[in-house]
């Protein structure tokens, strides 16, 4: 692919704003991947099959750095403090380390 239509696409993709209506998505992480030319979010979350069985899955797409975090904090503000409260708090006793 010729330089300038990389240039091009990377531009539309690092200028483009979208929302995620993460109460439609069993989402329970989102990461950022990649290196400084080529990087990427993932989300994680579960899909149910027709048994009520959950699977994990990944969805990755590009976006600007700046998208990712304003996607990252909502769903740190809603979906992680919702969904996944048990994940990241210890339940149960805690061991004394010796």
């Amino acid at each position: 692919m010729e330089l300038e239509k990389i240039d091009a696409i990377k531009a539309d993709v690092n200028s483009s704003e979208f929302k995620i209506d993460w109460s439609k998505m069993d989402a329970f992480s989102i990461e950022r991947m990649g290196d400084h030319q080529s990087s990427y979010t993932v989300i994680g979350y579960f899909l149910t099959d027709e048994n009520n069985v959950k699977h994990v899955h990944e969805w990755k797409f590009y976006c600007s750095q700046e998208q990712h975090n304003k996607l990252a904090k909502e769903f740190n503000n809603g979906v992680a403090k919702e969904n996944n409260s048990p994940l990241r708090e210890r339940s149960g006793p805690r061991r004394e380390r010796k």
